[in-house]
């Protein structure tokens, strides 16, 4: 399937009814929080565009959550108390649905002691088919929903509170993001999404003139459409999604040097600085209280 000409028919295919929803098992087996519900969807039918959909509601033991830098965007439906933004961009008390684009840097929310939320995490070049404009727009910020959208409303929060139940407002996510993704997509550059595409399949590991040197253009012409797209520079990018792999593959199990090695560091200490300068974390600190989401965890505050 070309996701670039993903149709009517093909989203259709991607919905998921509540029977097939309340059968999937709920996550709550992680350190942070004992009593938390939480269930997450990878719908296939929406990749590229769409990475996950997650509902997490609950009483929460830890209230401080560290959002690790990532290759990828997010649309959270706060459905409960407000949170609150206690570093990054405003805004600082987060009511409703707000969207972020990629960060740099750890961004820190302050949970109620109950909450509950929906997300959709969103490729870079998702962000764009979803919301309609590039995520350079919300580089480390976080932006109201309702100000990016053309009707000027909540619209992913209005449809989750129309339903009742974890099963319903997952559904209510699902058919939002079919609607968002049958309007006409913002025109990129083929060429740069091209160069973007081939960051994220080769993990960041290609060299980035060599990258240049396939797409034909100077590095200035490169680094401009980065810019203009994503707010980074394509070697800035291919750094991220490099940690994004980290995160991704990191296990209890598999040694640190391995997996270093794997994703094209020099060496474990390598791959421990970028934890350190992109996440100002560690490989072990994030085994130890990441969310059920792999890109976030429980923080001291």
């Amino acid at each position: 399937m070309d996701a670039a000409e993903l149709d009517a028919a093909e989203l259709d295919a991607a919905e998921l009814d509540a029977a097939e929803l309340d059968a999937a098992e709920p996550s709550s087996d992680h350190p942070a929080h004992s009593d938390l519900s939480f269930r997450l969807l990878t719908p296939l039918e929406l990749r590229p565009w769409v990475e996950q959909v997650w509902h997490s509601s609950g009483p929460l033991d830890r209230l401080v959550e560290r959002l690790m830098p990532s290759a990828s965007t997010d649309i959270v439906a706060n459905l409960g108390p407000p949170m609150r933004l206690l570093r990054g961009e405003e805004p600082a008390l987060i009511r409703g649905a707000t969207v972020t684009g990629l960060t740099t840097a750890p961004m820190i929310l302050g949970h109620p002691p109950v909450h509950e939320a929906v997300g959709v995490r969103l490729s870079p070049l998702g962000w764009r088919r979803v919301l309609g404009l590039p995520p350079a727009a919300a580089l480390d910020g976080v932006i109201n929903l309702a100000d990016v959208l053309p009707s000027g409303r909540d619209e992913l929060t209005e449809a989750c509170l129309a339903v009742e139940g974890q099963a319903a407002r997952l559904q209510a996510a699902l058919q939002w993001l079919r609607g968002r993704l049958q309007l006409a997509p913002l025109a990129l550059d083929p060429v740069a999404r091209w160069a973007i595409e081939q960051i994220e399949i080769t993990g960041g590991r290609e060299p980035i003139g060599a990258l240049q040197q396939r797409t034909g253009y100077s590095r200035a012409w490169l680094n401009r459409r980065f810019l203009d797209e994503l707010g980074l520079t394509p070697k800035r990018y291919a750094r991220l999604v490099r940690f994004r792999r980290a995160l991704d593959l990191l296990t209890p199990e598999r040694p640190l040097a391995d997996l270093a090695l794997s994703l094209g560091y020099h060496d474990q200490a390598h791959m421990h600085r970028d934890f350190r300068l992109i996440g100002e974390t560690t490989p072990q600190a994030v085994l130890a209280a990441r969310y059920a989401s792999g890109l976030s965890l429980a923080d001291e505050g």
